[in-house]
């Protein structure tokens, strides 16, 4: 066994255990049952030195039979980084039954019996087998809120292990994600959360052409990054939207479901609207999504109804109470303004062309000529 896989497992034996304890607490015959079960050098002398090294700095009156198991962790490593230059090691320190043998003076031999075990496979467990770039990423999934159809994460995604668990799904094996599986549901989110500074930003400079592809559905950052159930809106997917918020609590949903995303600053129903999803706009607006709510141009979920030329969505929108008159009204004055813009941009083109024959540059007739064609155009359309 490596040092790597050893302190992993120890850490993940002590992470499991910390919940039957006050304050996440260890005491030293649990520690005894770990080193057992992971079928580790164990004696009396190495338990008292790594809680010694927990309560020396507590008062004597305090419980020395229980020790922060983070803290013992820390002891282990720690002692290790202490003792591995030293390649004697004595194997005195322990009988055949690895009772103790020694007195207080000879705690550290048995702690470099310890760690010398652990040390002959130093050199194997700092070789990389194998990396990848972060632009290879294809998609992380929280497993609880979505995962892909090989059976490894749907076996997980299924089990207890989902809230604690996410995937990292690489181009070059779409097929095997890995897997990992944290303590708490806390750090499984920090792990999803600190791919996203690194793994969007490259995939925006992909030139590879499925992600080019990709980049042009609005939301596409949702398809990389899956831990919100707006994946499922942006995916459609109006089933596995429903249970996710169902499996959040109220007051959270309601905070979610009308915060703005830091990739557009657009809310939920913002992506819901202009994709044209109107069954997941029903959900939404069903849990409390609040149709007044501006993007970070400030315009409402109406507003880009009306400008997408959607009546099924803004009907939607109309049902659950949202009035259509005042957008109407902003998006023909955008749109007249738009058109107003382009006449210049295209009349101030034409002056460059002509300035050199000498004609009359005057534009104020076509001006006016535009806007009167808009608005219109803006009658005849809105009605």
């Amino acid at each position: 066994m490596c040092l790597q896989q050893c302190l992993f497992k120890i850490s993940l034996q002590l992470n499991r255990h910390s919940y039957t304890f006050a304050e996440s607490e260890i005491a030293r015959w649990q520690v005894r049952q770990l080193f057992s079960s992971l079928g580790l050098p164990m004696c009396e002398n190495i338990i008292a030195a790594l809680f010694e090294r927990r309560n020396k700095s507590k008062n004597e009156n305090d419980d020395k039979d229980h020790a922060r198991w983070e803290t013992v962790h820390k002891a282990v490593q720690s002692s290790f980084a202490e003792h591995s230059s030293s390649n004697n090691f004595s194997s005195s320190s322990l009988d055949d039954s690895g009772s103790d043998r020694h007195t207080n003076s000879d705690t550290n031999i048995g702690l470099k019996k310890f760690f010398g075990s652990l040390q002959r496979e130093k050199v194997k467990s700092t070789t990389v087998e194998s990396a990848s770039v972060f632009s290879s990423v294809v998609r992380v999934d929280s497993l609880n809120i979505c995962h892909g159809e090989d059976t490894k994460s749907m076996d997980v995604a299924n089990s207890a292990e989902a809230l604690v668990s996410f995937s990292v799904t690489l181009k070059e094996c779409k097929n095997d994600p890995l897997v990992f599986i944290c303590s708490r549901p806390e750090y499984r989110d920090a792990w999803v959360d600190a791919f996203v500074p690194v793994v969007i930003p490259q995939l925006r400079k992909s030139n590879d052409p499925d992600v080019v592809e990709m980049k042009k559905k609005l939301g596409w950052e949702y398809l990389v990054i899956r831990s919100s159930f707006i994946t499922h809106i942006i995916a459609n997917n109006v089933e596995l939207l429903e249970c996710c918020l169902q499996e959040i609590f109220l007051q959270d949903r309601t905070v979610m479901i009308n915060s703005s995303d830091e990739y557009n600053g657009y809310s939920p129903l913002h992506y819901a609207t202009i994709l044209g999803h109107t069954e997941c706009m029903d959900v939404l607006l069903e849990n409390g999504a609040n149709f007044t709510i501006e993007d970070r141009d400030g315009k409402s979920a109406m507003y880009h109804a009306l400008r997408g030329r959607n009546d099924k969505v803004a009907d939607v929108l109309e049902k659950h109470g949202a009035d259509r008159n005042d957008d109407l009204r902003r998006v023909i004055i955008d749109e007249i303004q738009e058109q107003e813009d382009e006449a210049s941009k295209s009349a101030a083109n034409n002056d460059d062309q002509l300035s050199d024959d000498g004609v009359d540059m005057s534009c104020s007739d076509r001006s006016r000529d535009s806007v009167t064609e808009a608005l219109m155009d803006a009658a005849r359309r809105f009605g």
